[in-house]
């Protein structure tokens, strides 16, 4: 999920909701930090976990079955 507020949010990551019919809309599938591949929320976390507020982050993800990144300040969600 993106959180409110957050840099990924700012940064225009989606994560996963419901449209206005309620139907489900899948929101961006994270890839890649920087380098390492991510394959579950536990991969994102361990790379997240080694890093600092303020650090910049490239984040590679897939949307509407094309790649794309994002690069992002990682600060705290307040």
């Amino acid at each position: 999920d993106v959180a409110p507020n957050s840099a990924a949010s700012e940064a225009g990551l989606r994560g996963t909701n419901y449209d206005e019919e309620g139907e489900l809309v899948l929101g961006d599938l994270i890839v890649a930090v920087d380098d390492t591949p991510i394959k579950s929320q536990a991969d994102l976390f361990a790379v997240l976990d080694k890093k600092e507020v303020g650090d910049t982050v490239t984040i590679h993800f897939i949307r509407d079955e094309e790649e794309m990144q994002k690069t992002i300040e990682l600060r705290l969600i307040e």
